[in-house]
């Protein structure tokens, strides 16, 4: 087993709350690292989450829920729900698990919106088990990892 695959490994032994067709909506895009050039899974969804949480004052226009609904369509359109997986479960102290914004509401509640924080509130809040099992079927070369 090759280093990077050890670390697949040791990634998908913390997901036992998944099964295994998520596990393969997330293998998915942790293999994609092998196989094109310049890809990184980290800069991949830290890039996609600045872009609907990375501005103060969107966030502070259209709100949170906002910007959650939009985050939720886009994810659906483009298939990217094992990325989703993936974030959800970095740990807090993970170097990956970067901080994207912090977010203070009207009521001067923060909000600490990282990688994780931001994923695992979409995930519960936001996509049903039913949604979520859609979606991973959905996942491109999901046939590579799942039968």
């Amino acid at each position: 087993m090759a280093f990077q695959d050890f670390g697949i490994s040791l990634y998908l032994q913390k997901q036992k709350e998944y099964n295994k067709l998520q596990e393969a909506s997330v293998l998915t895009f942790i293999r994609k690292q092998r196989f094109i050039q310049n890809y990184n899974i980290n800069n991949h969804i830290f890039n996609i989450l600045k872009t609907f949480f990375g501005d103060l004052e969107v966030l502070n226009k259209k709100g949170l829920i906002h910007q959650y609904n939009l985050l939720k369509n886009y994810i659906i359109k483009k298939n990217y729900i094992g990325l989703i997986l993936y974030g959800k479960n970095l740990k807090t102290e993970d170097t990956n698990n970067e901080c994207i914004n912090v977010y203070t509401s009207e009521e001067n509640q923060l909000y600490y919106l990282s990688v994780r924080s931001i994923c695992e509130y979409l995930i519960s809040e936001y996509f049903s088990y039913d949604e979520i099992i859609n979606c991973c079927k959905k996942t491109p070369n999901i046939n590579l990892y799942y039968t």
